[in-house]
């Protein structure tokens, strides 16, 4: 599948192309049970994923019920508080977390204690004037010192960490601004030293032209930046609200009151998706599934988003209406240059329509590869036991077909060590220890 890219504006560095417009660093997120105290009082839905999107690609999110995916979709939206690392969208941090912060500092303070307590019990037993002693009053002073120092600088991180999850729209409409400035430069420079009526009509319209996307800027939030499509199409739609009111409510919670406005913006996505204006005037519950799930797309795309956040689209549809669906999003993705990200259960949808595929199991990425690199060699057990699900349309290849079981007490063995995510081939990524890493390459080798 074609992989559009493009130019990307960037804040400091206009010349790098190559940025990815979503990155997701060491992102976790726990949450508590109710009533709960002790080690196991936190469901740790994902635990420490990282991975990049670029811009214009479609990337796929895979695995099975529970793994994670809908939360991390959920995360990128800005849905929940994450519980530790970090979301950058185009640039600008738009969630971060302070756990492993807060773990730090409170690690660090237990160990040096334990330093401590153990070099007063040696200095207790020292006799009076020894020069032991004040060896050891140094490097009580010495750890105290390195104690505080870590403190302060985790605490400077928890910070700015909060204040990035309190300020995102606010920071978001900064870099949008900042934008705007630089593709206007050489108007602005010119604005300083001559006045605005001495412009020639070229210039004037410039500055029309700038002074109308600086205010666009200033109301940029993630809202539109990132939208999400969710899997269930009946529960997602309000079903007291018409068609016109559901897919114009982001703009009317932007502040937009131009009527006019609102109803041609309604009639544009309602025809984008297969409807028609008509529409607008109905109930959710007079549409069939695939209809609604058009209705959902349609919300989606009055707000002109950047990022998509596709959470199992199809998953709730007959498979007619499914490559409908598909079909749509990826002209709708060619048309506006989008970038997709694609939850989902179903391998052969997402062979056919992502870039690249991440493989989601109990809240870790075990597998990252692009989409072709990945059903051709498969080398995580549990990423060879989902495509060993996937059914074949020939009846003689389906009849003789072996269901991989994935077993991790089995597959694994990681304890003298733990798994890590690593990098086995060019853009090829997959959770293992040594051991497994070294198998794995003489796999490729295959």
């Amino acid at each position: 599948m074609e992989d559009i890219k493009k130019t990307e504006t960037v804040v400091e560095e206009p010349k790098l192309e190559e940025a990815p417009i979503l990155e997701v660093r060491h992102l976790k997120q726990f949450f508590r049970f109710n009533g709960a105290s002790g080690p196991n009082k936190y469901l740790k839905a994902v635990h420490d994923v990282s991975f990049k999107v670029k811009r214009g690609e479609v990337f796929g999110l895979v695995g099975e019920s529970g793994c994670g995916k809908t939360t991390t979709g959920r995360d990128i939206m800005h849905l929940y508080d994450i519980t530790s690392g970090d979301i950058w969208l185009d640039g600008v941090r738009v969630a971060a977390g302070t756990r492993w912060n807060e773990k730090e500092i409170k690690w660090t303070l237990v160990r040096a204690n334990n330093e401590i307590n153990s070099l007063l019990a040696e200095k207790k037993k020292l006799p009076e004037g020894s020069l032991r002693i004040k060896e050891i009053d140094d490097k009580i002073a010495s750890i105290k010192e390195k104690a505080a120092t870590v403190t302060s600088i985790q605490k400077e991180k928890i910070k700015k960490a909060k204040d990035d999850n309190k300020n995102y729209n606010r920071n978001i409409a900064l870099a949008e601004v900042a934008k705007v400035k630089i593709a206007h430069k050489a108007l602005l420079e010119k604005i300083e030293k001559v006045s605005i009526r001495s412009l020639s009509e070229a210039e004037l319209a410039e500055y029309r032209d700038y002074e109308a996307q600086l205010k666009k800027a200033k109301a940029t939030s993630i809202a539109n930046k990132v939208q999400m499509i969710f899997q269930d199409p009946i529960a997602s739609l309000n079903p007291r609200m018409t068609v016109r009111n559901i897919i114009a409510e982001g703009l009317v919670i932007q502040g937009v009151k131009d009527k006019q406005f609102i109803n041609s913006e309604v009639s544009r996505v309602l025809q984008l998706v297969g409807l028609v204006p008509e529409h607008a005037n109905r109930y959710p519950h007079e549409f069939s599934g695939g209809q609604r799930q058009r209705i959902g797309i349609a919300r989606a795309l009055i707000m002109n988003p950047e990022i998509i956040v596709a959470d199992e689209p199809v998953s709730a549809l007959d498979v007619s209406v499914q490559a409908q669906v598909i079909n749509l999003l990826n002209d709708l993705r060619l048309q506006f240059g989008l970038t997709i990200i694609f939850i989902a259960h179903n391998l052969s949808v997402v062979k056919y329509f992502c870039d690249r595929i991440a493989v989601m199991y109990y809240g870790n990425l075990v597998e990252l590869a692009p989409s072709e690199e990945l059903f051709a060699h498969p080398l995580h057990p549990y990423t060879k036991s989902l495509l060993s699900a996937v059914p074949h349309p020939d009846p003689i290849i389906e009849a003789t077909r072996t269901r991989i079981v994935y077993d991790p007490m089995e597959a694994h063995h990681y304890e003298e060590q733990g798994p890590s995510y690593r990098e086995i081939a060019p853009g090829h990524f997959v959770r293992a220890n040594d051991e497994e890493f070294a198998r794995y390459q003489e796999e490729l080798k295959k």
